[in-house]
């Protein structure tokens, strides 16, 4: 065994041009095949998340000035009521606030996340806390960023005025909640429950006059499957938005899905293009495989004779041979492999800017297979002359 390694190690020392470049060629097609599996995979699935989210229509929000638009918030809660009303209740809004408490000098982020406490079931006059949240406030004074909230015992209170002030008794979170996680989609990011302080919608307009509202993030979704007319009621709710709020807002109603779709339409067919190129260098460096694993047998096949005459059987030359196969195409599916994830990773803003990429297992294991399949092949047609041919044969043969 040890004689076979040594053996495979000159061969491919001696012929390191030739496989450098074979190794090269495979690990590109490897690349390309790997990177655009991972991207069209991911696509896909965030197309299926979008659809079983059932998410349906999502508000767009424009500013129109900066400077004016200050103090203005883009939804009150009179509006929420309207739009409830217009979609039999099948509306969900939420609003994200992130902030920060101060314990002892350090930092620790959370969310005020202000949901429809009724779809819950949860109780307004409380402010909720999440597990995290609760164990930070268990361990001493702490301070939170926003100057208007101050945290008593059992309490939260919210300056609205100079002499104004609301209370909220605070509780800890449901238990069925405390594990839970929204996914705010216009902006593609997840807050965990567990490190949030939930607040009742109905105290919005509170919130909004106290702190500047925008500065929070907000997210108004509605079903479309519980909703017939969705072409009227979308119009009526953007008419009431921007006649309410016209000089600081635009509004747009968009499905995610529908635009998610269209967006990449365009991605998907450039990835079909990166994949096919993939297939078709993998395809060119089987051939060469074949083709220059053969040329370099017959320059060896004295040697091959002279070895089997002086003992070494069939299956020692057959197993140098493999090795050789082995060590190239495996080198070049590696770094193809490691190359495609990479790209995965750090290069998919500008193909498919938004969609969170996952690496895929399935597409290394169809790599490893298509490297499986290569190095048998090319095997099996290089070392077919050596069981054909007579040792003499062999030995005659010139170099």
């Amino acid at each position: 065994m040890g004689y076979s390694l040594r053996k495979v190690w000159i061969m491919m020392r001696h012929n390191k041009q030739i496989y450098l470049l074979l190794i090269l060629e495979l690990a590109v097609g490897m690349c390309m095949y790997v990177y655009s599996c991972n991207l069209s995979v991911s696509i896909q699935k965030e197309e299926e998340s979008l659809k079983k989210e059932e998410s349906g229509f999502l508000l767009r929000i424009d500013t129109k000035s900066e400077q004016e638009r200050i103090g203005q918030a883009p939804l009150s809660f009179d509006d929420y009521e309207f739009i409830q009303s217009l979609t039999g209740h099948s509306a969900e809004l939420l609003i994200n606030f992130p902030d920060i408490l101060i314990r002892n000098g350090e930092i620790i982020d959370y969310n005020l996340l202000l949901l429809d406490y009724g779809n819950y079931g949860l109780k307004d006059s409380f402010i909720y806390m999440g597990e995290h949240i609760s164990s930070v406030l268990g361990t001493g004074d702490v301070m939170p960023g926003i100057e208007q909230l101050s945290i008593k015992k059992d309490q939260i209170i919210l300056q609205t005025g100079e002499d104004k002030s609301v209370a909220f008794e605070t509780q800890p979170m449901p238990i069925a909640l405390q594990n839970d996680t929204l996914r705010f989609i216009s902006v593609d990011s997840n807050v965990s429950l567990s490190d949030c302080m939930l607040l009742s919608l109905a105290a919005m307009d509170t919130l909004q006059a106290a702190i500047q509202p925008e500065t929070m993030n907000y997210e108004l979704r509605i079903h479309k499957k519980e909703i017939s007319e969705k072409g009227r009621i979308l119009e009526e709710i953007t008419q009431r938005l921007n006649k309410e709020h016209w000089e600081f807002y635009s509004y747009e109603f968009y499905s995610p899905a529908d635009e998610l779709r269209n967006n990449t339409f365009k991605t998907k067919r450039d990835i079909s293009s990166i994949q096919k190129v993939g297939i078709l260098l993998l395809c060119t460096v089987f051939l060469a495989a074949v083709s220059i694993f053969g040329i370099l047998l017959e320059r060896r096949e004295s040697e091959m004779g002279i070895c089997q005459a002086c003992g070494a059987g069939v299956r020692v030359i057959a197993m140098e041979i493999f090795g050789e196969i082995l060590i190239v195409c495996l080198t070049g599916t590696v770094i193809g492999c490691g190359a495609g994830i990479f790209l995965t990773y750090n290069l998919t803003s500008f193909l498919a800017g938004g969609v969170e990429m996952t690496m895929q297992l399935s597409a290394l294991l169809r790599s490893l297979l298509i490297c499986l399949f290569i190095v048998t092949v090319v095997f099996i047609v290089t070392i077919k002359k050596i069981y054909t041919k007579s040792i003499i044969a062999l030995i005659r043969k010139q170099p």
